[in-house]
């Protein structure tokens, strides 16, 4: 393998409350058989991750943010950094996830002979180690139903393509951060790696992954401090707003959309006489229409060529 050293990677990790997989994550990136510079972001954490950080690894650009800025905002402050230092590629991952030790030199050199990915991947696994991440999973058996068992346990670096990866392990290319921008402001957390994919396609970049390097993704059993109604009205707002936003379709047909898709679900949620009722409908929708004007105003934005990351002056300092 050609280990193209001469490639400046920079890895963007943002915290809160991650004191539980700091050594892990940044343990693995401290091994990595590819030097890479790290930037932590952490979003005023309440645990001992800061304390962590400063005492144990002394070579991370540590930014402790006054307030929690969420996952996209977090990894734009630390993307606009890297570009400017001259990162060729920023590669982030998530707190409660590590590498091994040839991962970032797989991506790279795949990467290298493969311009037309924006993004590329390792596998996903969960934190055991012994099957892929289940979202993971999902996301991939959509797409290559019964044939992905044979792409996982494939040893070439071949790049497989993908509809949607979740962002808890991406390698970005200058190109692809330059051309694309950063995550979008519409997304304080969940849905902008959605919406950040759906800007890649309208770019004409596309999406994969290599079967040759795992990372590991600790997010087993892990739940949200909301009732099952509140998770319900949260989760569908989150993707109607993603679905919206996706400029490669219309307003109009998007609205449609999602209303079909929220209403169908309601109603079979309903039947079913589960907790998700009729009524949820209307609360979802009616925050959507009121999200209108930012909306189409963000649509508006991100179809401009011009370059940006979504950041103020405020937020750097």
């Amino acid at each position: 393998m050609s280990l193209l050293k001469h490639y400046k990677v920079y890895v963007i990790v943002v915290t809160y409350n991650g004191a539980p997989w700091v050594n892990k994550c940044l343990g693995s990136l401290r091994n990595s058989s590819y030097p890479v510079k790290t930037i932590v972001v952490d979003n005023q954490s309440f645990d001992d991750t800061t304390t962590i950080i400063e005492k144990d690894y002394p070579e991370i650009d540590l930014i402790k943010s006054p307030k929690n800025l969420g996952f996209g905002k977090g990894n734009n402050i630390a993307i606009a950094k890297s570009l400017k230092e001259g990162a060729d590629y920023v590669f982030l991952l998530n707190q409660d996830a590590w590498i091994e030790n040839e991962t970032i030199e797989r991506l790279v050199t795949v990467h290298a002979g493969n311009k037309a990915y924006g993004i590329l991947s390792p596998l996903h696994y969960g934190g055991s180690g012994k099957s892929l991440d289940f979202a993971f999973n999902q996301y991939l058996f959509r797409k290559y139903g019964p044939h992905l068992d044979s792409i996982i346990q494939s040893r070439d670096n071949v790049v497989y393509d993908a509809d949607f990866i979740n962002a808890a392990a991406w390698m970005l290319s200058r190109e692809c951060l330059e051309q694309v921008g950063g995550f979008g402001y519409l997304f304080a957390h969940y849905g902008e790696d959605r919406d950040y994919i759906q800007r890649l396609n309208y770019h004409r970049l596309k999406l994969g992954f290599i079967s040759t390097t795992r990372i590991f993704h600790d997010r087993e059993g892990k739940s949200f401090d909301l009732s099952k109604r509140e998770k319900m009205v949260w989760y569908y707002y989150t993707g109607c707003i993603t679905r919206l936003a996706d400029i490669n379709k219309s307003f109009t047909s998007g609205f449609f959309s999602v209303s079909f898709w929220c209403f169908r679900d309601c109603v079979y949620a309903f039947l079913r006489k589960r907790f998700f009722s009729i009524a949820a409908f209307f609360e979802i929708m009616k925050k959507v229409l009121k999200a209108k004007s930012d909306i189409i105003a963000y649509r508006t934005l991100i179809a401009k060529s011009d370059k940006f990351l979504f950041i103020s002056n405020a937020d750097l300092e």
